[in-house]
């Protein structure tokens, strides 16, 4: 019975796999399959995937197999409504005169889940506009973006003084912060975050874009578990941050952040009422809470990422 419920869940995570990251156009070799069964706890043998899939055929799902060289890839096909149809209807809901953002996004969330997690991506980014404080120029790049992305078109950009040409793969959010991430051979890493707000010049060109794949010159590379990963380590990362603190709030942060994490590791001065605070701690969104809540007693110096962090959660504070 043990084994039975086992196979009854490993075809539903299966179903699930192949419904959320495969369609017409994007694919899954096996490999990639067993590691996503595997991110989910489940071990298989080859055999087994190949009776699941022809069991999920026999139940009325459209899997098709297709082949490219040497590798083999299996794509789930939908009746239901194109990535191109979703993709239109989420525009139409954005510019809605009728609808308040709120709903618009509510709308185009539950729209989103009816494709997979690449069209899903793009479908999402199309909403990205309402963050960082709905700024027309913020709106524009991410427009163009996503555009870009859409159409699988290659961009140049100017990003911290300097010119990047690369593909630009997703866009993502991380504690209100969007980030574009694109893949260039020539990056030290092949794929890089780019902080959104600071791209300037960006420009669309008439050239088809890598894939993740032969950026990473290896047709398994998973972007979505890259991401996932990297995500991970900016939103654990460690910072160093200059404060301007008041006397009366003082004692309350240092208690607040007192441990392995800050005490014995500050260098504190003061002068006059003001106590100066430069400390390494990590960047998580609890800190970033605590400083805007007290924006009045607590001044934040540098670095200037964590200045705009505070800057934007104001922002959007206000529009609530």
């Amino acid at each position: 019975m043990a084994q039975q419920n086992s196979r009854k869940t490993k075809i539903l995570y299966l179903l699930e796999i192949l419904t959320k990251m495969t369609d017409e156009q994007h694919g899954l070799t096996l490999t990639q399959i067993f590691d996503n069964l595997y991110l989910k706890g489940i071990t298989a043998e080859r055999k087994s995937i190949y009776s699941d899939i022809q069991a999920l055929k026999q139940a009325g799902y459209q899997i098709k197999k297709k082949k490219k060289g040497d590798e083999v890839t299996y794509h789930m096909i939908s009746n239901s409504l194109s990535a191109d149809d979703i993709y239109l209807l989420a525009q139409i809901l954005q510019t809605s005169e009728i609808l308040s953002h709120q709903r618009a996004n509510s709308l185009i969330l539950k729209l989103a889940k009816l494709t997979n997690l690449q069209n899903e991506g793009k479908i999402l980014n199309s909403m990205l506009k309402y963050i960082n404080g709905n700024k027309n120029d913020d709106i524009i790049k991410i427009v163009s973006l996503c555009d870009a992305i859409y159409e699988n078109k290659k961009i140049t950009f100017t990003y911290k003084h300097l010119r990047f040409n690369a593909s630009p793969l997703l866009i993502t959010v991380l504690d209100k912060t969007c980030y574009l991430v694109a893949g260039s051979r020539s990056f030290e890493k092949n794929f890089e975050f780019f902080d959104i707000e600071d791209l300037e010049d960006i420009l669309v060109i008439d050239r088809k874009a890598s894939t993740p794949g032969e950026i990473a010159d290896n047709q398994d590379f998973d972007l979505n578990l890259f991401v996932k990963r990297n995500l991970e380590l900016k939103k654990d990362q460690d910072i160093t941050v200059k404060l301007e603190i008041s006397e009366d709030s003082i004692f309350v942060f240092m208690n607040e952040f007192a441990g392995d994490r800050f005490a014995g590791k500050a260098k504190i001065e003061k002068q006059d009422d003001i106590f100066s605070v430069e400390t390494t701690l990590k960047l998580t969104s609890q800190f970033v809470s605590y400083l805007y809540k007290n924006s009045g007693e607590i001044k934040v110096i540098s670095p200037m990422s964590l200045i705009k962090k505070i800057e934007r959660i104001d922002k959007l504070a206000k529009r609530l």
